[in-house]
């Protein structure tokens, strides 16, 4: 029964080879795609992973309402992996600009998406931010949507109290309207 025993553990200790047997490693950049860098047996070393993180409870905001199509989109996510998350960023769906990288802040991952760097060919629309995460062995976690935050070009508005014409734009930038087509009067509105 001892032989048995001995047997058994000599192949288990081939099969799974030793810590030593592992490339040594820092940081998990520094192992094969498929692998992160984990302390065993005193030291560093690469070990194979192949579970992806998740991507939860992605939010996103803007300091004010409405939000300016030249304004700062908050972007925040939790995300959790069995081993480590590497990274993670947040594309949107507009135009240009590329995904941003998200950092860790807490519990958290978080960036401020600045959206003049994105084209918005619209007036106003909803934009939608997707968030992607990475662990330490470089797999992609599925990507993950904030709902849908109000985007506009909208600065201001003015109740003039009355029904206003077309507005007609001088060269100065000027926006120029009639208050009323019975009343006579003449609105400007200068750039500032």
């Amino acid at each position: 029964m001892k032989r048995i025993l001995s047997i058994s553990w000599a192949v288990a200790a081939l099969a799974c080879g030793s810590v030593k047997d592992r490339q040594a490693c820092s940081v998990s950049t520094d192992c094969p795609v498929g692998q992160y860098c984990a302390r065993a047996g005193g030291e560093s070393r690469c070990w194979a992973d192949a579970v992806a993180p998740v991507v939860g409870s992605v939010t996103a905001s803007c300091a004010g309402a409405p939000c300016l199509r030249d304004g700062v989109l908050h972007v925040q996510a939790t995300i959790a992996d069995d081993a480590e998350v590497l990274d993670a960023s947040v594309a949107l769906d507009l135009p240009g600009g590329g995904a941003v990288p998200m950092r860790r802040s807490g519990a958290a991952w978080v960036a401020d998406v600045p959206l003049r760097t994105f084209g918005f060919p619209q007036f106003s629309r909803d934009v939608t931010a997707m968030v992607t995460a990475r662990d330490g062995a470089r797999n992609p976690s599925a990507g993950v949507a904030a709902g849908p935050v109000g985007v506009t070009r909208l600065r201001w508005t003015y109740d003039a109290g009355a029904p206003l014409t077309s507005p007609a734009v001088m060269s100065d930038g000027t926006a120029v309207v009639g208050v009323s087509a019975s009343s006579g009067q003449v609105l400007a509105v200068g750039v500032d």
